[in-house]
């Protein structure tokens, strides 16, 4: 029985179409290959540093695809994509931009915490990306506008590095969140040098829950004013050592753990329906409106003695760094 031309048409169109997708997946693997070995070179310039990858990537190294996905720091799909880096601690010197990191289109996790990359940070990291951690580096510059409104991110891990500023969609109110897609839920920008306002633009964000930025030198006050449905998800908010005024939103109460710390500002709300406390009309003596302030006074000393040593108490057993995902009780 013959084959009609139909149906040799249709057989070469599938042989086709297969040598195309094997053809597309060796330029892909080819890519994460050489992009990874760009890393290395750019990056594991200490002599102890990038162990796991040195047999890969030095000397007569065979860094085939295969053996990239097998390595503990990197984890693959089933189409051999790189969708994990991990990299914590490796020892990696470099500018961040050098690395193409970018070029990595599947990557989900990045973790390059505790390591010396500095520079900025680059203003166009993979959309598929998930989770990135860069805590404990020298990384300066700006939060960039790409990761601001980044479209599947959740976890933004930045705290202890040398970053200056937000992106105006967080300090301003000029960007409508409040049914955006934004998967956002943890920002961690701790132990900076950000300057600027309180982030307010973050309030609509529908899924944040954790915002830690502490010991920074943000200034001004806490927005946002019209308190209706802002920050509704926050479990945690530390905005200690910074230099925020003016008296705390209401929003602030609903806020499962709040931490003013010391640095900042605030005064309370004032309360219009608040009773007069007109002396003269009190029908007390000089004598005893005198007794009554100079033991509100020595009170008010004692309590204010007692505040600052529990303070001083607990800046001193916080000042070691925050054990790695500590936060995500409050996620």
């Amino acid at each position: 029985m013959g084959v009609s031309k139909a149906d040799f048409m249709r057989l070469n169109i599938v042989v086709k179409l297969g040598f195309m997708l094997t053809w597309v997946n060796a330029v892909l693997s080819a890519s994460s290959t050489e992009q990874l070995s760009t890393i290395f070179e750019q990056c594991c310039l200490e002599p102890d540093s990038c162990l796991e990858w040195r047999p890969l990537f030095s000397g007569n190294g065979s860094a085939t695809i295969q053996a990239i996905c097998s390595l503990a720091s990197i984890t693959c799909d089933s189409q051999q994509n790189i969708i994990e880096l991990k990299a914590p601690g490796m020892g990696l010197t470099c500018n961040l931009p050098d690395a193409p990191i970018q070029e990595l289109q599947n990557l989900q996790l990045l973790d390059l915490s505790n390591n010396r990359i500095s520079g900025p940070i680059p203003e166009f990291l993979p959309e598929s990306l998930v989770e990135i951690r860069m805590n404990n580096n020298e990384l300066i510059g700006a939060v960039p506008h790409s990761l601001a409104t980044h479209p599947n991110l959740k976890t933004l891990r930045l705290d202890y590095n040398q970053i200056e500023s937000l992106p105006i969609e967080w300090t301003s109110m000029v960007y409508d969140a409040s049914n955006s897609p934004f998967p956002l839920q943890a920002v961690h920008l701790g132990h900076n040098t950000l300057q600027g306002s309180f982030p307010q633009g973050l309030a609509y964000f529908p899924f944040l829950r954790v915002l830690e930025l502490q010991h920074n030198t943000l200034s001004g006050p806490m927005g946002p004013k019209d308190s209706s449905g802002a920050f509704r998800q926050l479990n945690l908010l530390d905005v200690s050592d910074n230099s925020l005024s003016g008296s705390l939103p209401s929003w602030t109460d609903s806020v499962k753990t709040f931490i003013a710390g010391t640095g900042n500002t605030f005064t309370a709300a004032s309360d219009s329906n608040a009773p007069s406390s007109d002396a003269s009309s009190s029908g007390l003596s000089g004598g005893a409106i005198a007794g009554i302030v100079i033991g509100v006074l020595a009170g008010v000393g004692c309590i204010a003695a007692a505040i600052v040593l529990f303070i001083r108490k607990r800046k001193s057993a916080t000042t070691t760094k925050e054990p790695p995902n500590a936060y995500e009780r409050y996620i």
